[in-house]
């Protein structure tokens, strides 16, 4: 066997055998991407005052790419920000209600900016979820 055909052959082996390696880093990805835009959908579809869970639920899906756990963690971030938000309305509703009408002014006012800047972070989210599903194919 000569040396060119030699090396044609080795190539080929290698090559046979990283296709199974590469097959499933690709679907381990593809699965990956799946968990994250399902525990994204869960939390979106959750009512407001129940986003807590889903948020962390989120926080500790695995991730198996770069690209995946970006969008895991700008997501994240969106609506970590976005429950606190609402979290501290619900905290200024309970201060109107015991007459600490300055306090409840306060916290009204930081829930406000925090549910305005949270809406532009869950909008790029979704975009990226909806990339994410596109790429995937979910």
């Amino acid at each position: 066997m000569s040396r060119s055909s030699l090396a044609l052959a080795l190539g080929t082996l290698a090559l046979l055998w990283c296709l199974p390696a590469c097959d499933s880093r690709d679907v381990q990805v593809a699965a990956s991407a799946g968990q994250v835009a399902r525990a994204i959908e869960t939390l979106r579809n959750a009512p407001n005052d129940a986003k807590r869970a889903p948020l962390e639920a989120l926080g500790k899906v695995a991730c198996a790419s770069p690209e995946v756990c970006a969008v895991r963690d700008v997501c994240h971030a969106a609506y970590k920000l976005h429950v606190e938000a609402v979290e501290l309305t619900q905290m200024a509703k309970s201060a109107m209600a015991d007459g600490k009408t300055p306090r409840a002014s306060t916290l009204a006012i930081s829930a406000q900016q925090s549910l305005s800047l949270a809406a532009g972070q869950v909008e790029s989210c979704i975009q990226r979820e909806g990339e994410l599903r596109h790429r995937f194919k979910l």
